[in-house]
Parts: C-alpha cells; structure tokens; sequence
C-alpha cells in the first residue's frame, strides 16, 4: 500500500492518522483520506464531521533517495476499507490504498478484515479503561467532597450542643436567682 488510514471518532472529535510509503502525491493522499470519509459518512449517516485532527506519519527507512510520484502513482487503483465496531456501533474506519490494481491477494485481504476487528477489541478496551480512570477520578471528587461536607456536619453539631449547653447552664443559674429574686 501507498497509504493506509485510521479514522476514529472520539466523544465530539475525530482523528484521522495516515501512513504513507513515498513516494506519494497530496492528490492521491487527498483522495485515501476522502474516500476513508465518505466511507465512515456511508455508515454513520446522521453524523456531520467537524473538529477531524489529520495526522500524517512517513515510513522513514525509504526516504534515503526521495523522488517524485510516477504518472501511474498519482491516483488510487485499489481500495478497501474495513469498519471498526465495539459493541454493534462503528466508532471508525480502517482504510489501504495504493496505486496499482489488484495490489492486495484475497489473504492480505482477510489478514486486514481480521487486523480490523482485533484493533476495534484494542480500542474498545481502551476506551473502557478512559472510562474507567474517569469514573475513579469522579469518585475521589465525590468522596473528597462527602468527607468536607461530614466534617462540616460534625461542626455543625458540635456548635448545636455547645449552644444547648450554655442555654441549659444559663437556666439552671437564672431558676435559683429568679427565685432569691421573687422572695
């Protein structure tokens, strides 16, 4: 391949990664990253794609003697993309691309439907340990706040009784002297 893509929507954000072998033209890179998206629009057709992070990544081994992309190379001749689901919902798209025809056997084929459904189990654990380190930290903030709130209990209470306490010695000394008082 000349390119392959992730696509992955994360909450209210998108980011889209590609991979690319040089060489390659911005059409052709252009052309991956928009069919990988009208992919993902094709299987979420309620969603409008806004806030998408692009990130592009170079194999770097083969940059030692850079050249420009053929004719042959500027446009995408195969094309397969491959959905991303945890727990029956697409959360993104794996794409491949590359400028010759038929430039994927049948087995690299099903090697990336398999890739694909592995990496959407490495991702949906991922997401559930996000969710989970930001369940813990909701639960020490709730915790913080419950043991501010008992120690202002305790405050409370302890001012309520030092009250009782000096209104009940203030009776028992106004009782004797209102009754030398009276006599």
């Amino acid at each position: 391949f000349q390119v392959a893509s992730i696509f992955l929507k994360e909450e209210k954000q998108y980011h889209h990664f590609l991979f690319m072998t040089p060489p390659v033209s911005r059409s052709f890179l252009q052309s991956v990253k928009q069919r990988v998206m009208d992919v993902y629009k094709e299987q979420q057709p309620l969603e409008t794609l806004e806030n998408v992070q692009v990130t592009i990544l170079k194999e770097t081994e083969h940059d030692n003697k850079p050249r420009a992309p053929q004719k042959d190379e500027q446009h995408v001749a195969t094309f397969f993309a491959f959905p991303l689901k945890i727990r029956n919902a697409i959360i993104g798209i794996l794409g491949v691309g590359s400028a010759r025809e038929n430039a994927f056997h049948p087995e690299t084929v099903q090697i990336l439907q398999v890739f694909a459904s592995e990496a959407s189990i490495v991702l949906d654990n991922a997401l559930l340990f996000k969710q989970s380190d930001q369940s813990n930290l909701e639960l020490e903030e709730t915790i913080t706040k419950l043991k501010t709130t008992q120690a202002q209990l305790v405050q409370s209470e302890k001012m309520a009784s030092l009250g009782q306490l000096v209104a009940g010695v203030a009776h028992e000394i106004n009782t004797p002297a209102g009754a030398i008082n009276a006599a």
